[in-house]
């Protein structure tokens, strides 16, 4: 009797409900999450990597656009994003994985390898944010409470070790985890791309400080296989229920028209009659309403815009959360008709059309929301995915490569053009039109920064930290000052989370002063030129 008592007491002290030991799948998924949403947001308090590019601007407010990082704390909230609910996370399920283990070792070994990548690419994006950070010494907060900043360049050596120690320990034969990856739901063969994906991009930041690193690690990355196809990118297709992709909470759940896409890249690509930006952005510029339709005439109630002409084409327009659909293109027109070349599909009476005609607003000033053209729907859904690195920034990176003298399995121009003709693949553009745009803009080898530079920048428009980093190694686009820039300048670098200054002083002074100055100006140790 005494031992039965002693049982029953010890299992009430067991809260089946709340385990004190969260499984390290739970802790993956929420790794995974937080990164992914914080990485892609949109939001003004968080890591503002879409106004650091200039390809969004603002409406009402104009304080971020002219990077204003104080008043809501964005540097802090990055931090505390990536460290605490992202990089900790993954940090405890990897305490918690020896416990649950089986004999199996492919899979131990393939779980292990899926937590330590999925670490590996938030340190990145941190080191890659801020410079030199706490890393040796950080998520030990019961041992230390104020750990020391690491040397930006010996993170990067550190990871690119990390990356082959966790490579070596895959076994594709095996999965690991299951819909607790929310990316590649265990196919450890696309995890390994992933990897070595992540090594070619750290050894392609490292070009211009490292050349003889930069070299041998990116030849070897490629030789081991990169991402190789879409279906093999690093992309969260969140389920737009109980988790919401974070532009259809900036745009759409919000209620908010704060944010449009800018000139800065409206504008160049009207210039080079780019077949992206109807997939890019959402032709809501002067509806015009159809009064009658004979066969491929469409008659009009009143003079239809002006930059209608022959060539133009013509959507059915919903709203400013549905997606345009196709009707035809123009082959001929007068003030208030045109003639299409087909109809694509029914157009009846008191319906909308409009057209492809795209405008941005001014960067860093304040502008009409309705007079601007916005963003795609189909990025604002609910549950649309979030790519963090694809094939399109892969085939770029492999390109860079080439133009640098690196073995990369190809030419320069190859990779460029198999780059460009990626990203138009994503927008849905015709292969009439991709094949026409590669034609008109070929890689320019005497000037590739600035080919490749204009190319990844318009291509990751919607992976923004990407673009980040493409802009800031090539300085090209050349971005410009916004007009009340209140960091005089463009940023190369978020500035440290005050709450640093608060709770762990002597570190984050001595690393400001490591760095050259905890200023938004500051370049990173591989941004050299």
């Amino acid at each position: 009797m005494i031992n039965s008592c002693q049982s029953d007491i010890t299992q009430l002290n067991e809260d089946p409900k709340h385990p004190s030991v969260v499984p390290s799948s739970n802790l993956l998924a929420t790794g995974l999450y937080q990164a992914f949403y914080y990485m892609y947001t949109g939001s003004v308090n968080f890591n503002n990597y879409r106004f650091f590019t200039q390809q969004w601007t603002e409406t009402t407010y104009t304080e971020e656009t002219n990077y204003n990082l104080i008043t809501r704390a964005q540097p802090r909230s990055h931090f505390n994003r990536m460290y605490v609910y992202a990089l900790n996370s993954l940090n405890q399920a990897m305490k918690n994985l020896p416990a649950e283990l089986n004999a199996d070792d492919g899979i131990v070994n393939n779980k292990w390898a899926t937590l330590e990548i999925s670490s590996i690419f938030v340190w990145e994006n941190i080191v890659d944010t801020y410079g030199n950070v706490p890393y040796s010494q950080a998520l030990q907060a019961e041992t230390i409470k104020s750990p020391k900043y690491d040397d930006a360049k010996s993170i990067y050596l550190d990871l690119i070790k990390r990356l082959d120690i966790a490579i070596s320990k895959i076994n594709t034969a095996k999965k690991s985890y299951d819909t607790a990856d929310l990316v590649y739901k265990g196919d450890m063969s696309k995890w390994k791309k992933l990897a070595n994906s992540i090594k070619l991009r750290l050894a392609i930041n490292l070009a211009d400080v490292d050349p003889a690193t930069s070299k041998s690690v990116a030849e070897a990355a490629i030789a081991a296989g990169v991402i190789d196809s879409e279906a093999s990118s690093f992309s969260l297709t969140f389920d737009g229920g109980t988790f919401s992709n974070p532009l259809f909470d900036d745009l759409v759940a919000s209620s908010r028209n704060d944010f449009i896409p800018s000139s800065v890249l409206v504008t160049p690509m009207n210039t080079n009659s780019d077949p992206r930006r109807h997939g890019m952005l959402f032709e809501n510029i002067s509806p015009a309403k159809v009064s009658s339709v004979t066969s491929n005439v469409i008659t009009f109630s009143s003079n239809i815009p002006s930059w209608v002409t022959v060539g133009s084409k013509v959507y059915l327009y919903a709203d400013d959360t549905t997606a345009t659909s196709f009707i035809g293109n123009v082959i001929s027109s007068t003030s208030t008709t045109i003639t299409l070349d087909n109809m694509s599909m029914a157009v009846n009476a008191e319906n909308l059309l409009t057209f492809d005609y795209y405008k941005g607003g001014t960067y860093g000033s304040q502008n009409s929301y309705t007079s601007n053209s916005h963003i795609n729907p189909a990025y604002k859904r609910a549950n649309a995915p979030a790519k963090l690195f694809g094939f399109t920034e892969v085939q770029f990176l492999k390109a860079e490569a080439a133009a640098r003298g690196y073995n990369a399995g190809g030419t320069a121009s190859l990779f460029f053009s198999s780059a460009i003709q990626s990203s138009m693949s994503e927008h849905e553009v015709s292969s009439t039109d991709a094949a026409a745009y590669i034609a008109a803009h070929p890689l320019d080898a005497a000037n590739w920064k600035k080919s490749i530079g204009y190319e990844s920048w318009i291509a990751m428009w919607n992976n923004p930290f990407s673009a980040w980093n493409f802009v800031r190694r090539l300085d090209y686009p050349a971005l410009q000052t916004p007009p009340n820039s209140q960091i005089g300048g463009v940023p190369y670098r978020m500035l440290y989370s005050d709450q640093e200054y608060v709770v762990n002083f002597d570190n984050v002074s001595a690393a400001a002063a490591a760095i050259g100055g905890d200023k938004a100006t500051t370049k990173l140790f591989w941004d050299k030129f």
